[in-house]
């Protein structure tokens, strides 16, 4: 079974004097984590760190996403909602405490 690969930075690398973003700086990751992705109602992470500030996710196989903040009911992700590829890799802002729901979904 494949893994969403989840890593938590508190901040990103930009340059200096601008809002350019050129990479994640290695001070600022915090932990990963990994979700196998499965049929609903799929794998909700570990509430995110209260420094957490940016997810970078990375598809092992085709599947939805869903993000709910703390307190919030919890997320529940559905196939044809926020798609990702296999392969894929993206960058979330998300908020200290939020979590994360995966399902495998098809292109």
């Amino acid at each position: 079974m494949a893994d969403l690969h989840i890593s938590e930075f508190s901040g990103l690398a930009s340059t200096p004097g601008t809002t350019d973003v050129l990479a994640a700086s290695a001070d600022a990751h915090i932990t990963d984590q990994a979700l196998a992705i499965g049929a609903s109602p799929g794998v909700t992470s570990q509430p995110f760190n209260a420094a957490t500030k940016w997810l970078r996710v990375k598809a092992g196989a085709a599947c939805a996403v869903a993000v709910a903040d703390a307190g919030d009911a919890a997320p529940q992700a559905a196939a044809g909602g926020w798609f990702l590829n296999a392969g894929d890799a993206e960058w979330f802002r998300v908020n200290a405490g939020a979590t994360l729901n995966v399902v495998t979904d098809t292109p």
